[in-house]
Formats: structure tokens, sequence, C-alpha cells
């Protein structure tokens, strides 16, 4: 017992050594490189000449064009550490994180203010809770089948949707599903902007 107590002591005393001082945890620091091999960027200016079809008229309607086309000078390394600890309270109503093991706050109006973005509309997070929700609609726009229930492979979506999916996902909402999976969030989110109806686009974020 005393030898397993010791180990346990031994593992727990070089974990803090080898803890990165601008993270609290061993789990956000191991957060940090995740999100780093996963290539998460903030969002940079897209130029519409380079697609092949206008994907940028679709997220006009729905408040986030704003965000796709910031050109502010940032730091990866910052922005990294600043998703590894991120974390939401219960009321989905403000972010928290720590940069430097500075804490940061982020409330849903400020995001909404910052960014000029809509909190009326629909809120799509209800919608996915809805243990009745069908999403024959949406598979039918984003996968061209009319399946009752959510299909969770990218592999399956148009050639429109996959591309917002991308931008969503890198550079929007960046916890939202990886290169093969598409969460059910992010399928009505993708939705609502190829039908071109407007949505709370602040909670999306959140």
């Amino acid at each position: 017992m005393a030898g397993g107590k010791r180990v346990r002591q031994d593992s727990e005393s070089f974990s803090r050594a080898t803890l990165d001082p601008r993270f609290r945890e061993v789990e956000d620091q191991a957060a940090y490189h995740r999100y780093k091999e996963c290539g998460i960027t903030l969002s940079r200016t897209i130029n519409p000449a380079h697609l092949s079809y206008l994907v940028m008229d679709l997220f006009a309607h729905t408040s986030l064009c704003f965000i796709l086309t910031l050109s502010v000078p940032f730091s990866l390394e910052l922005l990294l550490e600043f998703y590894a600890n991120l974390c939401i309270n219960s009321t989905f109503t403000a972010l928290t994180s720590y940069v430097n093991r500075r804490p940061i706050e982020i409330t849903y109006q400020d995001c909404a203010e910052l960014l000029q973005l809509s909190t009326t509309r629909d809120k799509l997070h209800i919608i996915v809770l809805d243990p009745d929700f069908d999403s024959t609609t949406t598979n039918h726009f984003l996968r061209q089948t009319n399946t009752p229930f959510h299909v969770g492979e990218t592999s399956s979506l148009v050639k429109d949707a996959r591309t917002i999916q991308h931008v969503l996902r890198t550079s929007i909402i960046p916890k939202a599903g990886d290169r093969i999976h598409i969460t059910p969030l992010l399928s009505l989110t993708i939705f609502f902007i190829m039908a071109q109806r407007e949505f709370n686009a602040t909670y999306i974020i959140f």
C-alpha cells in the first residue's frame, strides 16, 4: 500500500514538474497539443475568387460573414492556449479561459456586441436537443437523401455543404466535429446557411 501511494505521489510530482506554466492542469496542456495538431486557426480573409462557387454569399444571410473577413494579427500560440483552457458555464452565458495563467471571461453579450452577431431568430442548439426533431429536410439539403435521423460522416456531404462545414469547423466553431465526423449542431447550422435562413449566430459560437 505504501509503495502504491509513493508511486502515485511520484507520478503527481512528475506531472507538476513537466506542466507548462501557462496551463493550470496537465489535461489543459494535453488539450493544447491536441488542438495544435488539428491545425485550429483564427478566421482569416477568404477570397471568394478562390472558390468555384459563392459560399460567402450564403454566410451573408447569417451575420457570420463579418467573422470570415477578419484579417487582424494574432498569436497562434496564445489562441491554442485559449482553446485548451476553455470552459463554458451551464447556462451558456459566459466563456472562461486562461492565457499565460491570466483569467479571461467573455460573456454572451460581449460576443454579440463585439462581432455584431444576431441574438434573435432560431436557437439551433435547442432544435438539436429536441428528441422528436426530423432531420429529413436537413439531410435532403446536405446529402441529397431523405434520412429522418442525423448522419454523422462528412463524406456524405455535397460539395457546397462540405466547404461550409470546413469553414465553420476551422474558423468559427473549432470544437464542433472533425475532418471525418460532423455533429448534429454543425449539420443544422450548415443547413440554415444553405437555406439562407437566419439564426442566433452568437449561440453557435458559444
